[in-house]
C-alpha cells in the first residue's frame, strides 16, 4: 500500500531456458541485469502502447532463482502498473498490450544482447538457439488487477517474495537418509512431483538459491523506483 498506486496492475513473469542458466548460477551479478532486461522490456511495450516515450510505468521485480522443486531456475516476476505515469503524476491506462509472444522476443532479444556483450556467449550460441522452433524463453502475462483490488495486489506482491523453501513441502523418512521434497504438479523433466535427496545434496540444492551479500532480488523501477 506504501509502494503500489491504487492503478490497474498484471503480473509478469520471463525466465530464460536451461541452456543459459549456467550463466547466471556461476555470475550471480547477472540475476540483477536480468531484471533490469525484463523490466526494459514491459516498460517499452507500456510506453509504445501508450504513445507516450516520456511517461513511465510503475513496477516492483522480484527475481527468484528457484522452481519448484528447487532446480536453479533463474526467472523475473513483475507486478507492473498497466498503464503509463506522466512527469505530472496523471496515470494513463493501456487497455491492450501485444501479447506473451512480443514480450518473449522482445526480451529474447536484450538478454541475448546483455550476455553476448559479457562475453559470455558467442554468435554461434545465439544462432544455434534461434533456430530452435520453442527457444525456451518464457513469457507470461496475469490477467489484470483492478484498481480498487488491493487484497489482490498484496496477494501477487506475497507471492513474488516467497522463499524457495516451503517447509511443508519436505517429507523425511524414518532413517534419516533421504529427504523428499514434493511439489503440488508433475515437473516436466523429473517426470514426477517430487525429488529424493540425499541430506547433503539438498542443503547445496537450496545453498544455490541463498542470495549473494549486497545482492537484490526485489527491485523497484519506474514510477516506484
Amino acid at each position: 500500500q506504501e509502494i503500489l498506486a491504487p492503478v490497474p496492475h498484471r503480473h509478469v513473469v520471463l525466465s530464460v531456458p536451461r541452456r543459459l542458466r549456467p550463466f547466471f548460477l556461476r555470475h550471480r551479478d547477472r540475476l540483477a541485469k536480468l531484471a533490469r532486461a525484463a523490466w526494459e522490456t514491459v516498460k517499452e511495450l507500456l510506453q509504445d502502447a501508450a504513445g507516450d516515450p516520456e511517461a513511465v510505468p510503475g513496477g516492483v521485480a522480484c527475481v527468484q532463482t528457484y522452481g519448484n522443486l528447487l532446480d536453479f531456475f533463474p526467472h523475473v516476476h513483475l507486478l507492473v502498473s498497466w498503464g503509463v505515469f506522466t512527469r505530472a503524476g496523471e496515470f494513463q491506462p493501456v487497455a491492450a498490450l501485444p501479447g506473451a509472444e512480443v514480450l518473449e522476443r522482445l526480451f529474447r532479444h536484450k538478454v541475448l544482447r546483455l550476455l553476448q556483450d559479457e562475453g559470455a556467449i558467442g554468435p554461434e550460441v545465439v544462432g544455434n538457439l534461434l533456430s530452435w522452433r520453442h527457444t525456451g524463453f518464457g513469457a507470461h502475462v496475469g490477467a489484470g488487477i483492478a484498481a480498487h483490488d488491493a487484497r489482490a495486489r498484496e496477494a501477487v506482491a506475497s507471492y513474488l517474495a516467497h522463499p524457495p523453501v516451503v517447509l511443508a513441502r519436505i517429507v523425511g523418512r524414518g532413517d534419516g537418509n533421504r529427504i523428499v521434497y514434493r511439489s503440488d504438479a508433475i515437473h516436466p523433466r523429473h517426470g514426477a512431483n517430487f525429488r529424493a535427496f540425499d541430506p547433503l545434496d539438498f542443503i547445496a540444492e537450496v545453498v544455490a538459491h541463498i542470495p549473494d551479500r549486497h545482492e537484490k532480488t526485489r527491485l523497484f523501477y519506474g514510477w516506484y523506483s
